[in-house]
């Protein structure tokens, strides 16, 4: 796993296993924002106009896939896993 900027945003992590990678953003949700193989198509959908933004006053769908617990709650948005806080 390493850290990478990513479409502007900075706290991006990536994983990978050589054949698969996935990218998460740690910034805003925490949220999956690519899935694919390595340096192919991105299975999930991005906005391009969103790229690298955060916070802001109108809802920003970013793409990805958010994860989040239903009913949501504060852990939703602060996920602490081991020593890496999101």
């Amino acid at each position: 796993m390493d850290r990478i900027t990513y479409h502007g945003w900075k706290k991006v992590y990536r994983l990978t296993n050589g054949t698969v990678e996935l990218l998460a953003l740690a910034g805003v949700g925490p949220r999956i924002l690519h899935y694919g193989f390595a340096g192919k198509r991105n299975e999930f959908h991005e906005f391009a106009e969103e790229a690298g933004k955060t916070g802001g006053n109108r809802f920003l769908s970013y793409g990805g896939h958010r994860l989040w617990a239903s009913q949501e709650v504060e852990r939703t948005y602060y996920p602490v896993y081991g020593d890496l806080m999101f």
